[in-house]
C-alpha cells in the first residue's frame, strides 16, 4: 500500500488531498497545524484522510509528499520532513522559496538523500502562458517592474 503525505492543507493542500482521495490501495496523510482548519478538513474528509497536526505524526516512510505550504516556511518544513520521515518523491508547490540561497541548499539535500522532486507549476501549460512565452521570444528571464495603481 502506498503512504502519501500532504503537508499544509490551504486551498491547494486540500485540492491536492481531494484528487488523492480517487486514488486505491494508498494511505493518505494530511498535515495542518492551524486547529480551526483540521476541524473543517475532519467534517469534509471523513476518514478517507489521517490528519495530523505535526510532521512527527506521520508514517517513518512515505511514497509520496505534497510540500502546500508557505513558500516562506517551506524550505523548514522540508528539512523537517525529511530528517523524521524517509521520502522517495516530493511535489514543490510554486513559489518554491523566498530566499536564493534556499535553493542550492535544498537541491543538495535532495540529490544527497536520492529524492525525486518536481514542482507544479501547471500555468505553463494554460494556452495564454504559452502565448506569452512566444510572444516574448526568449528563454532568457525578464525582469521589469510596474510601479502605479489600478
Amino acid at each position: 500500500m502506498k503512504k502519501i503525505a500532504v503537508v499544509g492543507i490551504g486551498n491547494l493542500g486540500m485540492r491536492h488531498l481531494q484528487s488523492l482521495c480517487d486514488l486505491e490501495k494508498c494511505s493518505l496523510y494530511g498535515v495542518e497545524q492551524n486547529k480551526e482548519r483540521m476541524v473543517k478538513m475532519r467534517e469534509f474528509f471523513k476518514t478517507k484522510v489521517e490528519l495530523v497536526e505535526t510532521i512527527r505524526n506521520l508514517p517513518q516512510e512515505l511514497d509520496l509528499a505534497v510540500i502546500a505550504t508557505n513558500s516562506n516556511v517551506r524550505k523548514d518544513v522540508l528539512f523537517e520532513l525529511i530528517n523524521r520521515v524517509r521520502v522517495k518523491n516530493i511535489i514543490f508547490e510554486k513559489v518554491l522559496f523566498q530566499k536564493i540561497e534556499h535553493y542550492d541548499e535544498v537541491k543538495k539535500v535532495l540529490t544527497q538523500k536520492q529524492i525525486n522532486s518536481w514542482v507544479n507549476c501547471a500555468r505553463r501549460e494554460w494556452p495564454s502562458y504559452i502565448k506569452l512565452k512566444d510572444f516574448l521570444g526568449t528563454d532568457e528571464p525578464l525582469v521589469f517592474s510596474v510601479k502605479g495603481g489600478e
